[in-house]
C-alpha cells in the first residue's frame, strides 16, 4: 500500500521540512549550500513557487513556501534528487499554515532555528537563511519573496522589515518548536 497523499493547499502557506537520513549531514561546505539554494532559486521559478522563507542548517532545512499550483511532490522530489547525488535525505515533512497566528510562528521558529542549532547567537549571522534580507539587514535571497514575507509583518516594506526583526529578535529567550 502507497503513502497518503500530502496536503497541497494553494491558499495557504506551507511549513516543510526534509533532513538528512539519520540526521547526517547534508551540507558540509559553503559550495553544499551554495548548490542547494541555486537549486532551491531553479524550483522557485520551475514549480511557480513563492518562498516566504528558508532556513538551511547542517542537517536539515525549512522552507515557507506558497504554491500556485499543487506540486510540492513533484518539485520536491526534483530539488531532492538533483542534490542528493551528494547526499543521501529522508522524505520531506510538509504542513498547511492555516491561521495568521500559525504563520507568525512558523516564519520565527524558521528564522531561529540556526541559533536553536547553535549556529549563531542571532539570526542575521547566518547567511543559508532568508532572516538579513526580509530584515533588510544585509544580503537577501534572489529567489526569496522578501516584500510578501514583509507584508505579513505591516503594508510598509521598512515597517514589515522592522517588525519582522523585532518579533524574532524578542523571541530569542523564548526559543519553541512549532
Amino acid at each position: 500500500m502507497g503513502r497518503a497523499r500530502r496536503a497541497q493547499p494553494t491558499t495557504v502557506p506551507l511549513h516543510i521540512t526534509a533532513r538528512g537520513v539519520r540526521r547526517l549531514t547534508i551540507f558540509a561546505t559553503d559550495d553544499d549550500f551554495e548548490l542547494y539554494t541555486s537549486l532551491l532559486a531553479e524550483a522557485s521559478r520551475r514549480f511557480g513557487w513563492t518562498i516566504l522563507s528558508f532556513s538551511l542548517l547542517p542537517n536539515h532545512v525549512h522552507l515557507v513556501i506558497r504554491l500556485r499550483k499543487e506540486n510540492l511532490s513533484e518539485g520536491m522530489k526534483w530539488l531532492h534528487c538533483l542534490h542528493a547525488t551528494r547526499f543521501n535525505r529522508s522524505r520531506y515533512y510538509s504542513k498547511p499554515i492555516e491561521s495568521h497566528e500559525h504563520l507568525l510562528r512558523v516564519m520565527r521558529y524558521v528564522a531561529l532555528n540556526p541559533v536553536l542549532a547553535g549556529l549563531c547567537d542571532d539570526p542575521a549571522e547566518w547567511h543559508w537563511s532568508s532572516f538579513a534580507g526580509i530584515a533588510a539587514e544585509g544580503r537577501g535571497h534572489s529567489f526569496v519573496a522578501e516584500a510578501r514575507a514583509r507584508a505579513i509583518y505591516a503594508p510598509d516594506h521598512r515597517e514589515g522589515a522592522r517588525t519582522f526583526a523585532a518579533s524574532i529578535r524578542s523571541a530569542l529567550g523564548e526559543l519553541t518548536a512549532v
